[in-house]
């Protein structure tokens, strides 16, 4: 069933779940009574694709060891849950732009990339991603947890990714007072530990109920069998729990929440899960979590 049909990689699964996500974009602009097609709108869908299409080049033959594309899937199921998100097209360019800098730390892995470019890239674009959100400042400790990962500690790597992250700001800093203009309303990211918008939401709260059980039974069962072929690598374990904690934390301090925050949970824990359902030795088991999953997104959307 559905596992067997993910458990391969395959040309047109890219095709077909990019267009499953187009109509859950679209879906979500209606049942917020938006214009689909505004300018803003149609640069919400742009900058969504290429972060879907960015993720699913970053994560194969890196990240996910093994030929299958349920990283894919869970990206597409997740963006239907957390489809409030799409609100926010500031937070959509943040979330792009991280993506740009975990490419620049997941290749640090590699011993003959430069590593000082990728540190300083890492940084620059993390810089950008907090021009636009400005909490993203979080994603640093990431790149010093990779260093560490990576055997990249020294004075240099640590002062690197810095630099690259204060330069972009720095540029918009100059830019407002030299010319008087304000191209980011806030440069400086304000922390409030708020109730979350999920409480107001009895099916999503459901969803997320599923969603922790599930992720702390993928956690488990991918920290038993950390030494099997079925699992990433295990120099990016580590990575992916703190990014996920990371993102966690940003949810909890966002201070107005609308939903929107929810986008940066979509990378991490869609690799957890892509690399528990190889772990489930059970196939019943697997299409059961799975359909269950699929089950709760039709029950979103219609209630």
């Amino acid at each position: 069933m559905i596992v067997t049909y993910f458990n391969n990689t395959k040309p047109i699964n890219l095709l077909f779940l990019s267009i499953i996500l187009n109509i859950i974009v679209l879906g979500s602009f209606y049942l917020h009574g938006e214009a689909i097609f505004s300018f803003i709108n149609v640069s919400k869908i742009n900058l969504i694709l290429l972060s879907f299409f960015l993720f699913n080049f970053i994560t194969k033959h890196k990240v996910l060891s093994n030929e299958t594309d349920f990283g894919l899937f869970f990206y597409v199921l997740l963006s239907g849950y957390f489809f409030y998100s799409f609100n926010d097209l500031y937070k959509i360019s943040a979330h792009f732009f991280l993506l740009i800098s975990l490419y620049q730390l997941y290749v640090l892995r590699n011993k003959e990339v430069n590593e000082k470019e990728k540190l300083f890239n890492n940084g620059f674009f993390i810089g950008l991603a907090s021009l636009f959100y400005p909490l993203s400042v979080f994603y640093i400790l990431l790149s010093f947890t990779a260093i560490l990962i990576f055997n990249k500690l020294n004075w240099r790597t640590i002062i690197i990714p810095l630099i690259g992250f204060i330069i972009p700001i720095f540029l918009v800093l100059v830019i407002n007072n030299l010319f008087q203009i304000e191209l980011f309303n806030n440069l400086y990211p304000e922390i409030a530990f708020t109730t979350p918008f999920l409480i107001s939401n009895i099916v999503l709260e459901i969803i997320v109920v599923v969603l922790v059980f599930l992720l702390i039974w993928a956690i488990s069962r991918i920290t038993i069998n950390i030494n099997s072929e079925l699992i990433f690598l295990k120099d990016y374990y580590f990575l992916i729990l703190i990014h996920l904690l990371i993102s966690i934390t940003i949810i909890l301090t966002t201070p107005n929440k609308d939903g929107s925050e929810m986008i940066f949970l979509i990378f991490p824990i869609s690799i957890i899960f892509a690399n528990f359902i190889p772990l489930l030795q059970k196939k019943w088991l697997a299409n059961l979590v799975l359909l269950t999953l699929i089950g709760l997104l039709i029950l979103h959307y219609n209630f």
